[in-house]
């Protein structure tokens, strides 16, 4: 790798790491109901998020459920929506955004 590749690679981070986390975030307006259905039954998407607010929850929300289409975005798991910045619902992840809140405070 040369000097121009190593700096930017410093800068952007593994792109390796990145690519594949970027790549499985999946954005609401970019698939359409079947195709999430699907995924859902498959266990490939675990969890929803809102991307402007950065927070994820369970599927089964009441809050996520008010969320706009162009907000949603969905998880296969936790931890994924964790390496995203997520923070855990208030509502339907009561427990953990106590814990997460908690340590915000520290």
């Amino acid at each position: 790798m040369g000097k121009h590749q190593k700096d930017r690679h410093d800068r952007l981070g593994s792109c390796e790491n990145k690519c594949l986390i970027d790549k499985k975030m999946i954005d609401h307006s970019e698939i359409n109901d079947r195709e999430l259905l699907k995924k859902i039954k498959q266990k490939e998407i675990g969890f929803g998020g809102n991307k402007k607010l950065k927070i994820y929850g369970a599927l089964d929300c009441a809050s996520g459920k008010r969320m706009k289409k162009e907000n949603r975005v969905f998880f296969i798991s936790e931890k994924e929506a964790l390496e995203h910045g997520y923070r855990p619902c208030g509502n339907c992840l009561h427990k953990k955004y106590k814990i997460w809140k908690g340590n915000e405070l520290i």
